[in-house]
């Protein structure tokens, strides 16, 4: 009996401690700050030149980058930094709408995905600046030029955002914001909005959230690993609530859109492959304030600017508008 006891609390241990080491593994893959670029892209497929774009998206994409990049040497500039409700120094860089510093009331914060950087958002904000908008292209924590040790997966950066939006108010009390953010930014503006913002924040657009972080682990560690959630997400949750501050739970962009009252703009493409684009149709049709969604055909994950660059903007711009933002 007593050796049977024995085997049974060897084997219990084991399997504690495999569980342990699997669950920190994934943690440091996935959450965790690297500091070598993109290294934790494969969890959750957000790569910086996608292999997926057709032929014509990929030409979009490259000319957007390459008129951007031309675009932000004729326009007045400069990096900006705050410090988050806990503490974290957090970068951005504004983009004025022409030579001269601000002009107007009009403001936009740009919010990138996971593994991504403010230097992405560099085309939207080219397009947001056309029409006027003093254009924020932030970093979000454990990215880029910003502090911090985990990835906030759209949760942290949702705070992190309401303390972008109050330096913006501080600067122009007369402020009029508008969110955009794609994939995990997307999340990041689902949940600012979802979270008592200020009221200068009068539009949101969210381009391709995931509406359940869980899920999406659950999918990738399925799909790249071929392993089965449980217990790994358990044990991982368990761990990262230690170490990075918060659980896969928190970080669930449904919890959100029920404390929703900005507008705000869905945006999917239908060939998506990472995230389901029956997420954002779960979020819309969650979402009590006066909202939209528009599904863009033949467009990947965070591809649908480039699939159809006129149709997209038009769309962004159209929401905007009809609120009475422009």
């Amino acid at each position: 009996m007593k050796t049977t006891i024995l085997v049974i609390a060897a084997v219990a241990a084991v399997i504690i401690i495999a569980a342990i080491v699997t669950g920190n593994y994934f943690i440091n893959f996935g959450l965790a700050r690297r500091k070598k670029k993109h290294t934790n892209e494969h969890l959750l497929g957000e790569l910086p030149a996608r292999s997926d774009k057709s032929d014509a998206s990929a030409l979009n994409h490259q000319e957007a980058r390459q008129e951007a990049e031309a675009w932000k040497h004729t326009v007045a500039q400069e990096k900006v930094k705050i410090l988050s409700s806990d503490g974290l120094t957090l970068t951005g860089e504004l983009f004025f709408p022409g030579k001269d510093a601000r002009e107007g009331h009009k403001w936009v914060i740009l919010i990138h995905g996971y593994s991504g950087g403010k230097a992405e958002m560099k085309p939207f904000a080219m397009e947001y600046c056309r029409r006027g908008y003093m254009s924020l292209c932030i970093d979000c924590r454990g990215h880029g030029e910003s502090e911090g040790a985990f990835i906030g997966m759209g949760y942290l950066d949702g705070k992190d955002v309401i303390s972008w939006m109050n330096h913006i108010i501080s600067m122009d009390p007369e402020a009029r914001i508008v969110l955009h953010g794609h994939s995990m930014g997307g999340v990041a503006v689902v949940t600012a909005c979802g979270s008592n913002p200020p009221k200068e924040l009068k539009a949101a657009i969210a381009d391709c959230p995931f509406s359940s972080s869980r899920r999406m682990f659950n999918k990738q560690l399925k799909e790249w690993f071929r392993l089965p959630g449980f217990p790994i997400i358990n044990v991982s949750e368990l761990i990262f609530r230690v170490r990075g501050g918060y659980g896969f739970k928190d970080a669930e962009a449904i919890r959100f859109v029920h404390s929703i009252k900005t507008p705000i703009l869905y945006i999917h493409g239908d060939e998506d492959k990472f995230v389901p684009t029956d997420m954002s149709r779960e979020l819309y049709d969650a979402t009590k304030a006066p909202k939209d969604i528009i599904i863009f055909h033949g467009a990947a994950h965070a591809q649908s600017q480039d699939t159809d660059p006129q149709g997209y903007y038009k769309a962004v711009f159209d929401f905007i508008e009809s609120k009475g933002i422009e």
